[in-house]
């Protein structure tokens, strides 16, 4: 009989949006605990001490009933464990959590990375959650089993294998938001993001490091975050949103805070303590939207903010040399059009001079990384030769560092992790003695539901979350009738497509097609479904197949081998409006035949997320440098000169039609957050009337439409509702020692 790990002091587990507390016997479910009797959760407590292990039905018979307790325990077991996966919203015949062998007994099988080890290391006693589960291990004592709770280990020094020998410290310990950790250069003092507290906003904060009582510096109604010291560790640079946003400083120990510079984000001293560099820009989760970004400078006391440089198409996320002479950026030097541009990382002269690339994602790349093409990891810290940061490979976000070679700024040898984990670890930073400090964040995405009349733009109620499963949930479309929701949920450990009755609430997933599925259009009947389906990769280009799904038959019908996302259907449901090509323009496929002809197309920018009026005679289009709508007929291409502009100057985005056509929802990130905004037509020229109108701010740091990339933020409006993704996060600051 296997060894269980019994030790009273065991943290609580969190998998997915659930919680199991063993010292009060509770499971909770996003926080809300679950009605749920004594022996479903010994049974749960009992797969969690040895998760990816199968635990006989024996073992839990000795376990939940003493010698000489005569019951039928079959049938309690059964009882028992069929309750269980009711709470979990697990089945035995899809398991995500729980499944059964038979004959044998039971294994807990949350998914996670399967080059985990454990080994038994320092660590607090209260570990984060993470989203992605847990490992095949052997049972161990209570501080390795809370390791993998947390999902990182630090594995032991091997040549040429995994990250270096450390230890792992829990520094916050917050139900929220606790972000952005800064480091005083002494090594001394932690700064910090927190939303703690009942307020729902960021405030900076600042503790020893080694632990004692916070100190809240910021007491603003609007988010401060991005936390940087100066050298001397007296003065505290920060992004603020307050009044319309900018690079605020406060003294570390407390006192007002200082408006430096207007519009700014992710502030920085530099090595000297005379200039802080921050860039202006729009972000879509952690990247800059739209390809928009430039980087200043401006005196640490005050004054005029200077452009670093004009030579890069855009520039974000700055960060200093250790010598102060030299920014490294994220940017691009030729931005060729939306989601086309391939970032890299670039050193900025500070006294003159062009960029200079580094070629780091090229090495990335050929190490493995993960990089989306229209995506760049930041640099978090440089010290030395050593440059932090924090990127994807295989199923997690971790710590990584790459050095640089002086003089050439070309990144010299291939990148190191840290850490190795199952979820997110963010914003590194380098701190005396060997210490790393950083962010470990988990996240969820879910579908919610705003209520209103939205060919009248009347509000009926605040927006309702409409999925909850343990994974993450985007891409809405909604049948005109408003009776089924699609989506693409990845509760499967990849992303399928889900079907989910809006009367019933029951959930089905569409036949699997592909390695992976995407982008779920409805047919304006109802009656059919639109989807792309992802092949894997040949040589670093994943295959993209359009299939349409009937929906009486449930069977799918490849319509391109070689396709890409449906932006819609015609209004008569003949034709796809589907992605091509780079820039992007706009296909019309037949949905019988295959057959394609160009729709719509500019060959200096991007036109993508097209949709036609509830009438057929217009579509409704991004470009560039905005929204637009045009005539439409069939079997024609649009000419430029007959677009008619109903929005610029912002990124906006994913234009939706009212029902009526009198209207066009969309989203913004006009004011810093990606927000839902509508703007009025004429009903005979479709020329907009007045100014677009915010119909809802989704503001909150901790949830919000904004905390995923842009791609993902779709929306569906229906008449009476109008449904979008919001990402909620939760983090804590951590430090792990590398030497």
């Amino acid at each position: 009989m296997k060894q269980f790990a019994r030790n009273q002091e065991q943290s609580s587990f969190q998998f997915g949006a659930f919680e199991l507390d063993p010292h009060s016997s509770e499971l909770r479910k996003h926080g809300i605990r679950l009605k749920l009797q004594p022996q479903p959760l010994q049974i749960l407590a009992i797969l969690l001490e040895c998760p990816g292990e199968v635990v006989t039905r024996e073992e839990i018979q000795k376990r939940l009933w003493p010698d000489k307790t005569y019951v039928d325990f079959d049938n309690a077991i059964n009882s028992a464990i069929r309750k269980l996966r009711d709470a979990l919203g697990d089945t035995a015949e899809n398991p995500r959590f729980i499944e059964t062998l038979a004959r044998r007994g039971y294994r807990f099988i949350y998914p996670i990375s399967s080059s985990v080890r454990v080994l038994s290391i320092p660590l607090p006693k209260t570990p984060t959650r993470r989203r992605i589960g847990w490992p095949r291990v052997s049972a161990v004592g209570a501080a390795a089993v809370a390791v993998i709770a947390l999902g990182f280990w630090i594995a032991p020094r091997r040549p040429g294998a995994g990250p270096k020998a450390g230890t792992l410290h829990r520094i916050t310990s917050d139900a929220g938001l606790t972000i952005n950790p800064a480091v005083s250069r002494d090594g001394t003092l932690l700064a910090y993001a927190s939303d703690r507290g009942d307020e729902g906003h960021l405030h900076i904060w600042v503790q020893q490091l080694s632990g004692g009582e916070a100190i809240r510096l910021t007491h603003s109604p609007a988010d401060d975050q991005e936390p940087s010291f100066s050298p001397d560790g007296t003065q505290i640079a920060f992004h603020s949103k307050r009044d319309g946003g900018g690079i605020y400083v406060v003294p570390s120990l407390g006192g007002i805070a200082t408006l430096i510079a207007p519009q700014g984000r992710a502030p920085r001293f530099s090595p000297d303590g005379k200039w802080i560099a921050y860039w202006v820009g729009l972000a879509s989760g952690s990247v800059p939207a739209g390809g928009s970004g430039a980087v200043y400078i401006v005196p640490a006391t005050g004054g005029s903010p200077r452009l670093v440089s004009k030579a890069l198409a855009y520039a974000a996320a700055p960060v200093w040399s250790p010598d102060g002479k030299y920014l490294l950026v994220v940017g691009e030097k030729t931005l060729f059009a939306h989601f086309a541009a391939i970032p890299d990382w670039w050193t900025l002269p500070l006294q003159g001079g062009a960029p200079i690339c580094t070629g780091a994602r090229e090495r990335f790349g050929r190490h493995g990384l993960d990089l989306d093409p229209h995506a760049m990891p930041y640099a978090t810290d440089w010290a030395a030769d050593k440059i932090l940061f924090s990127a994807v490979a295989g199923d997690s976000d971790d710590l990584w560092q790459v050095p640089i070679r002086s003089g050439t700024w070309q990144i010299a040898g291939k990148p190191e992790r840290l850490t190795s984990s199952a979820g997110i670890a963010l914003s590194p930073v380098f701190a005396t003695g060997g210490r790393i400090v950083f962010a470990s964040e988990s996240e969820q995405t879910h579908l919610w539901m705003l209520p209103m009349d939205t060919s009248r733009g009347v509000l009926k109620g605040a927006p309702v979350q409409i999925t909850d499963s343990a994974a993450d949930e985007y891409w809405p479309s909604v049948s005109t009738d408003r009776t089924r929701l699609a989506f693409t949920s990845t509760r499967n450990g990849k992303e399928d497509i889900w079907l989910k009755n809006l009367k019933t609430g029951a959930e089905t997933r569409i036949p699997s097609v592909g390695d992976t599925q995407e982008f779920p259009k409805f047919s304006h009947d109802g009656r059919r479904l639109a989807f792309t389906a992802i092949y894997g990769q040949h040589d670093g280009v994943e295959k993209a197949s359009t299939y349409i799904l009937s929906l009486d038959t449930m069977r799918p019908q490849k319509v391109l081998e070689k396709g890409d996302w449906v932006w819609d259907w015609s209004e008569d449901d003949r034709y796809l409006l589907s992605k091509w090509g780079a820039p992007r323009y706009v296909q019309l496929v037949d949905a019988a035949s295959g057959h394609m002809q160009e729709l719509l197309r500019d060959r200096s920018e991007n036109v993508f997320q097209v949709t036609p009026s509830p009438d057929g005679r217009w579509l409704a289009f991004n470009g560039m440098s905005g929204i637009f709508v045009a005539p439409y007929q069939t079997h024609r291409a649009i000419p430029k000169q007959d677009w008619i502009r109903v929005t610029s100057g912002f990124f906006d985005d994913k234009p939706r039609w009212s029902p009526d056509g009198s209207r066009i929802y969309f989203l913004s990130y006009r004011d810093g957050w990606a927000c839902l905004w509508v703007q009025y037509l004429d009903p005979e020229t479709i020329t907009p009337i007045g100014h677009s109108i915010a119909v809802y701010h989704s503001h909150s740091a901790r949830r919000s439409i904004g905390n995923m990339v842009a791609p993902l933020a779709d929306i569906a409006v229906s008449r009476d509702s109008v449904i979008f993704p919001q990402t909620e996060l939760k983090s804590n600051i951590w430090m792990t020692v590398h030497r």
